[in-house]
C-alpha cells in the first residue's frame, strides 16, 4: 500500500494543528488536536487524492512537531528555583 507523509506543525496564535503535505496536492488543513486531526485526514486525504486523479486508498504517515522551551525560573514561595515548560 501507498503511503503519504502529512506534516502536523502546531500554530501558537490560532491554536491549532496544522497538516500540510507534498504528497497530498491542495491539502491545507488544521484541527484543535492531533486526534481530531487525524480524523480529519482519514476524510480528507482519499477525496484530495481522488479529485486529483491519483490513487486514493494509502497509508498515512502523520509526523508532529510543536516546539516548547523550558525555562529555570525562580520559585518565590519555595525558595528555590523549578523547572516550567512554556510553549511557543
Amino acid at each position: 500500500m501507498q503511503k503519504v507523509t502529512i506534516v502536523a506543525t502546531w500554530d501558537e496564535e490560532a491554536s491549532v494543528w496544522v497538516a500540510e503535505s507534498e504528497d497530498v496536492p491542495g491539502l491545507a488543513t488544521g484541527a484543535a488536536s492531533l486526534e481530531l486531526l487525524a480524523e480529519k485526514l482519514r476524510v480528507v486525504v482519499p477525496e484530495l487524492l481522488e479529485a486529483n486523479h491519483l490513487p486514493s486508498s494509502v497509508g498515512i504517515q502523520l509526523q508532529a512537531s510543536r516546539e516548547l522551551v523550558a525555562a529555570v525560573l525562580n520559585s518565590p514561595n519555595r525558595g528555590g528555583t523549578s523547572v516550567q515548560p512554556e510553549f511557543i
